[in-house]
């Protein structure tokens, strides 16, 4: 099989590997973002409740175990400003607008490059395309369409090419449609989760 596949491959010239080395770096980064966004709870004000719970217990294990517990993005940033707020007695708001905004960045983070890498496989893969029609007009300019094995090279490196390259992008298009999805409705949860702590005064 692993030869097949590397028969298959190789029949793609060498624009194939470039189409190759962009999809596992493409993949590197999708799969460190479904790792980083994994677990990740849509309820940030329940979350924010269990965190305001074990302030009020005005112990910093209740905290940590709360953190611990939900084990997400929103907890990471709550138990920052929890923690801070148990030293004072009293919630910095303002330390939490920070914290959020210090996050946000991290949520978009490796996005727009897997959306580049998913446009330009396709586009690589009519690179390859084109060399491929002009290595098989090369062949028919000096043997004429008298040898279908000759020109066979050719029109296997223009399909092959574009086949792979559409084979990486769509998949990576939507990965990306996904993550950013995510990230849009993580960044909800902050923004109720700011307006409910601006609505309360602890």
């Amino acid at each position: 099989m692993f030869e097949t596949a590397c028969e298959y491959f190789s029949q793609g010239g060498f624009i194939i590997w470039p189409i190759l080395i962009l999809s596992l770096v493409m993949w590197i980064l999708i799969m460190e973002r479904v790792f980083y966004m994994q677990g990740e709870k849509r309820d940030g004000i329940y979350i924010l409740n269990e965190f305001i719970k074990a302030f009020n217990k005005r112990s910093r294990e209740a905290i940590l175990e709360t953190n611990y517990k939900y084990d997400c993005i929103i907890a990471k940033v709550l138990e920052r400003v929890f923690i801070s707020g148990i030293k004072t007695n009293k919630i910095d708001k303002d330390l939490l607008k920070v914290a959020i905004m210090e996050e946000l960045p991290n949520l978009d983070k490796y996005i727009p490059i897997i959306n580049v890498l998913a446009a330009a496989a396709p586009l690589l893969g009519l690179l390859g395309t084109v060399n491929g029609m002009i290595t098989t007009f090369d062949v028919i300019s000096i043997w004429g369409t008298g040898s279908p094995k000759s020109l066979a090279g050719g029109i296997s490196e223009a399909l092959i090419t574009t086949q792979v390259g559409l084979i990486v992008a769509v998949p990576g298009l939507f990965a990306a449609f996904q993550l950013q999805k995510k990230a849009e409705a993580i960044k909800y949860e902050f923004h109720k989760i700011n307006l409910r702590m601006n609505s309360i005064g602890i």
